[in-house]
């Protein structure tokens, strides 16, 4: 796994094999293969929130669930909090409506308090950053400054002001991202990943005259409570925030350079040594032990040296080596402990850093499989450690007890999502027919799934040269394609469907005779992915075909 793809997170793929080439019709049915399936369980970096796991992000929709039973069918004040904890819940599965609903409903539920309480300056903080939530950052900035006044030597008032100044300092650096309606796929994958606008530059000043003032705060809430180790990790997942926040601001300055460039720059040691400082006071908090080992994994490949062949642990300096495994150890450590739930939690980040740090090629590694299986058996609502128990035995070439988990999985989550990973565990293990009843499942119940239309089109395709059914392919393909061009929002998010739709595409039309056709469509993935594999074996197979 690249440096560059675990900048924003850490995407573990669910990919078969690679097949070697071979010549003739066979060849590129051999090079089939079903959509791309990634697992956002690894770590990226929020404004708002700062360093973020994306493993308690899939526990989000029990929390919410849980929260919704507490509510009082007419709220009262007491409420308010529960409506926050709503609004971020929904914040984090980018349901905005839901998000913005369940704010104003705090917000309206603050203010009630405040009515009878109008000098108490912990409350006003609630209240304004509430009104953030539901308003926006320049609406709430007065009421949080005023909450500081009232109470000065109130930690969290100062972090409240200090999120909601960094936010309004992000929002100046302005990024465009073409949405993906009409463009065509070529374009799609040609055109950059950012496309960054340049801002003013009075405006720049203006953002860093903000991020000055969000790190004063920041260390405001650090003198007031020392011994806080929430107060650190604020402080260091600001300062890591604001790291990417400069590389974008180089990148603007400097607009004929890659955007990534500037990241290789950054300087973590600060926001590293907070986070290390906030473990010490909670060593026992396996989400702060994980973030940290992010913070340091990230600074530590700024600095590492890039050769072929290498897991991230052999290319970054050894003393950030020997640390990371100092602090894989406190995981395994808290994954022995009487807590089921914190243990479990610890056991499924040692496997998402087993799975990263070693290279992907340690994927099946056992020790991957036996701690996402621990913590299943601790807490089975671990989504992230089915997901990450899939993964490492499908790597491992486990297909066998793959299905079972994957049938297991989706006996407890009955979602088309479930079900494909379940489609993709028999086609792994060659049991076609099976997959395919699978995939037939969601297509009854989705017409317009992409993953299920590009699986049927690669199941149709393995089974069957019959010109009925490949026309049936080539239209499951081509409703996949107006699917993520509809429904993606970003370049970004569009660029791994589109490449498993134009290979696969490349595969239907050399098996029909179309091989200058199917050529256009694989130089076009490698215009863009220049060392995808997969797509230099379908134009090899293509042209001795």
């Amino acid at each position: 796994m690249s440096a560059r793809v675990l900048i924003l997170t850490l995407l573990l793929p669910l990919c078969a094999r690679a097949v070697a080439p071979e010549s003739g019709p066979e060849a590129l049915r051999n090079l089939l293969k079903m959509p791309t399936m990634t697992v956002s369980i690894g770590w990226n970096v929020d404004a708002k929130r700062g360093v973020v796991y994306g493993g308690e992000v899939l526990q989000v929709p029990d929390k919410i669930a849980r929260l919704r039973k507490q509510l009082n069918e007419s709220p009262t004040s007491s409420d308010a909090e529960r409506y926050m904890e709503l609004a971020d819940y929904y914040g984090d599965l980018k349901d905005t409506n839901n998000a913005t609903t369940c704010a104003e409903k705090a917000v309206d539920l603050f203010r009630k308090q405040l009515e009878s309480r109008p000098d108490d300056g912990h409350l006003m903080s609630k209240f304004g950053f509430a009104v953030a939530m539901a308003h926006g950052t320049e609406e709430a900035e007065p009421i949080l400054r005023k909450a500081v006044t009232l109470s000065p030597k109130d930690e969290e008032c100062w972090e409240n002001l200090g999120t909601v100044l960094s936010a309004r300092s992000t929002s100046m650096l302005t990024f465009g991202e073409q949405q993906t309606a009409n463009a065509p796929a070529e374009k799609l994958l040609r055109e950059k990943v950012e496309n960054v606008l340049k801002p003013p530059t009075d405006q720049l000043a203006k953002a860093q005259k903000l991020y000055d003032e969000a790190l004063d705060c920041f260390n405001r809430a650090v003198q007031l409570a020392p011994s806080n180790a929430v107060a650190y990790s604020r402080r260091g997942s600001f300062k890591f925030a604001h790291d990417y926040i400069e590389s974008a601001v180089g990148a603007m300055r400097h607009p004929k350079e890659d955007a990534h460039t500037s990241v290789s720059a950054m300087t973590l040691d600060s926001s590293l040594s907070d986070f290390d400082k906030a473990v010490s006071l909670s060593p026992d908090d396996p989400l702060l032990v994980g973030q940290s080992m992010f913070v340091e994994f990230m600074s530590a490949m700024t600095k590492a040296e890039q050769r072929a062949g290498k897991s991230p642990l052999e290319l970054m300096p050894a003393k950030n080596a020997n640390s990371l495994r100092a602090k894989l150890a406190v995981l395994e450590k808290i994954g022995k402990t009487g807590n089921a739930k914190k243990a479990a939690e610890a056991l499924e980040i040692v496997a998402v850093w087993r799975s990263s740090l070693f290279g992907e090629r340690e994927v099946g590694d056992r020790e991957v499989v036996t701690s996402a299986r621990r913590a299943i058996e601790l807490d089975p609502s671990r989504e992230a450690a089915w997901q990450l128990l899939m993964l490492g035995l499908d790597h491992g070439g486990s297909y066998e007890e793959l299905i079972k988990v994957s049938q297991a999985y989706l006996n407890k989550n009955k979602t088309d999502e479930s079900r494909m990973l379940l489609a993709k565990a028999y086609f792994d293990a060659k049991q076609f027919q099976n997959a395919e009843e699978q995939v037939n499942a969601i297509l009854e119940n989705n017409p317009n799934d992409f993953k299920a239309n590009v699986a049927s089109a690669v199941l149709i395709l393995h089974r069957s040269q019959k010109l009925s059914e490949m026309v049936v392919a080539e239209r499951r393909l081509r409703t996949a394609l107006e699917t993520v061009k509809r429904e993606a929002k970003s370049q970004e998010e569009a660029r791994e469907p589109m490449i498993d739709v134009m290979l696969t595409h490349a595969i239907y039309c050399g098996m029909i005779g179309l091989p200058d056709d199917a050529l256009q469509l694989v130089a076009a993935v490698l215009e863009y992915d220049k060392d995808n594999e997969r797509a230099k074996q379908i134009r090899a197979a293509i042209k001795t075909n």
